[in-house]
């Protein structure tokens, strides 16, 4: 009997011995659970599954590396409190991992986690987040009133976004960092994220989702923070605007992509605030703001405005195309006082005008642009704003479009300090009286084109107010002043008038002006008050197809015209080459 008893107990002594901790322990289940005093999840103790939501309520919870959380079918957990944070610190070797707890696992099994109001030591490295998504509104990661810290974290197969970031104003919802992670096969945006924490995004990130970064629109006020290159576009869902109190900037890193969706708008500054857009971008990095429809056309967003308060704005190296939707903005809209400059940028199939400057201010800088259209005007600008175009621009679009030069609401066309229109490779259409005053020179480049709409004229000097018109061409470069019409006729438009107010040295020379002579009270292409003698000078042009008179002469205080002829050629004018008052 003692053998016997001796023998089972030596049994039993083997099994326990032989047995490990991992082998005893069973799996921990977290039902509906709620967490209030510090509490550490261990790799040791098993899986971790969750059903229903379990919450951390003003404490901490720690989750050890290695350590695996199943989630059953719509389990959540919630990290909520000002003093509340979550710990999990996994490892390259030793990844945490929150996962479904199905054994066919498919996104949108459970939740996800939620973080809301916590510490700011919140932190996940290494950590795995997969086959959540359970909610629409909420990504796998959900993040509201606080700044949680994520790096070389992975997201994927949500059947939501990736992650969501409070966009409540109320809230100051964003990353502490973000920085090595990788999300993947997300259904919505892998980030959703209010505009003023967009900054908060870092570097190092590969996203591959079908969509890009949401920003929901909204109001951004950041001091001057940077939105950084990363593998997707930014996507922007709702008008956006970048204004504050005090001035506030906006940078847009290298190779970045900006897509808007339809009927969307950028606004820079707005009444009584102010803002910055600075987009520079390189030769082999360009920024690109763009529609986000998979089958682009040009209307699809529209427009990027420069409002009153604008300071300091840059386009450098952008790519702006298939915006300017709204006919009364162009896609790139500068408005009274804004400060903007365009260089080295491609601006291309815009719905309506891809350029608009027709308010009281230029560009700071408008050079070394391509401007592109299938057919339509390519810019719409106002006549003192013309001088602010620099050099090495290109214009493509149809010849019977190209810079339309507008009064806007005051109707005239006005040049007042002195300017000069360059001779470009598209025309300038001119709409509204084109008058040149208060002591102003207007020179017009060798091979400038000026395209006058029905009736229109170009007038220097004004009663008790002076101007200057010089514009010499030369024989292979002819400057041409005509019709705007496709098939031009004589008196489509009302010719050029110098009065009585025109100063001493203008001059028309290698020009062509032809199909003018509208009215009967200005019977000529060109119409020349008394200013002075030998004034405007008017040699080797060609003057052709007036309704009237090649050149017409005024009387003023019984003075005729008295403009020094020499070399001209005059063809096709119904009353002849030179009449005059009687």
């Amino acid at each position: 009997m003692k053998r016997k008893l001796f023998f089972f107990a030596a049994i039993l002594a083997s099994v326990f011995v032989s047995c490990t901790p991992e082998e005893t322990e069973s799996p921990i289940t977290h039902a509906n659970e709620t967490i209030t005093q510090p509490t550490t999840w261990l790799k040791s103790e098993g899986t971790h599954t969750v059903t229903g939501t379990t919450i951390v309520e003003n404490t901490s919870l720690t989750i050890e590396p290695g350590t695996v959380i199943k989630f059953s079918e719509g389990a959540k957990l919630i990290v909520r409190g000002q003093n509340s944070s979550l710990t999990a610190l996994g490892t390259t070797s030793l990844p945490i991992i929150f996962t479904s707890a199905s054994n066919a696992p498919a996104a949108g099994d459970w939740i996800g986690i939620e973080l809301n109001g916590v510490l700011p030591t919140t932190t996940m490295t290494f950590c795995t987040v997969e086959f959540a998504g359970g909610n629409n509104s909420y990504g796998a990661v959900n993040i509201s009133g606080c700044a949680v810290n994520m790096t070389s974290c992975t997201i994927r197969n949500s059947n939501s976004y990736g992650i969501t970031v409070s966009t409540n104003t109320n809230y100051d919802s964003k990353f502490g960092t973000f920085t090595a992670n990788n999300i993947s096969n997300c259904l919505n945006a892998p980030i959703r994220i209010h505009p003023n924490f967009v900054h908060t995004i870092g570097l190092a990130n590969i996203i591959t989702t079908a969509t890009g970064i949401e920003i929901p629109g909204g109001t951004y006020t950041q001091t001057d923070e940077t939105w950084k290159l990363q593998t997707v576009p930014y996507v922007i869902t709702d008008d956006l605007t970048i204004a504050n109190t005090s001035n506030t900037t906006l940078r847009i890193e290298a190779g970045s992509i900006l897509k808007l969706a339809s009927g969307v708008s950028i606004n820079v500054s707005s009444s009584g605030n102010y803002g910055s857009l600075i987009a520079q971008g390189t030769e082999l990095l360009p920024i690109t703001f763009t529609s986000n429809s998979n089958s682009p056309q040009a209307g699809d967003w529209d427009y990027i405005i420069f409002k009153e308060g604008a300071t300091g704005c840059i386009f450098d190296h952008c790519i702006v195309e298939y915006g300017g939707a709204n006919s009364s903005w162009g896609m790139i809209d500068l408005q009274k006082n804004a400060q903007l400059s365009v260089k080295n940028s491609t601006i291309r199939h815009a719905k309506h005008y891809n350029v608009e400057a027709e308010d009281q201010t230029g560009f700071i800088a408008f050079e070394n642009n391509t401007l592109t259209k299938a057919n339509g005007h390519l810019m719409k600008i106002r006549a003192m704003n013309i001088n602010s175009l620099g050099t090495a621009n290109v214009y493509n679009t149809d010849t019977n479009s190209g810079i339309y030069v507008t009064g806007s609401s005051s109707n005239y066309n006005y040049i007042e300090q002195n300017a000069t229109w360059r001779a470009v490779n598209t025309a300038y259409f001119i709409e509204d009286p084109l008058i040149v005053r208060n002591n102003a020179i207007l020179t017009i480049e060798a091979g400038a084109i000026l395209k006058f709409m029905e009736g229109e004229i170009m007038q220097i000097g004004e009663s008790d107010s002076y101007g200057k018109l010089i514009a010499q061409g030369t024989a292979q470069l002819p400057i041409i002043f005509t019709s705007s019409s496709p098939a031009p006729q004589a008196g489509d438009w009302g010719g050029i008038r110098f009065t009585e107010n025109t100063l001493e040295g203008s001059i028309l020379s290698n020009c062509k002006i032809g199909y003018a002579g509208s009215s009967s009270s200005y019977k000529g292409n060109i119409i020349v008050y008394y200013s002075a003698a030998n004034n405007p000078v008017i040699e080797n042009c060609e003057i052709h197809n007036s309704k009237y008179f090649g050149i017409y002469l005024k009387k003023t205080s019984g003075n005729l015209g008295n403009p020094l002829l020499s070399g001209n050629t005059y063809y096709a004018n119904v009353s002849g080459e030179i009449g005059q008052d009687d």
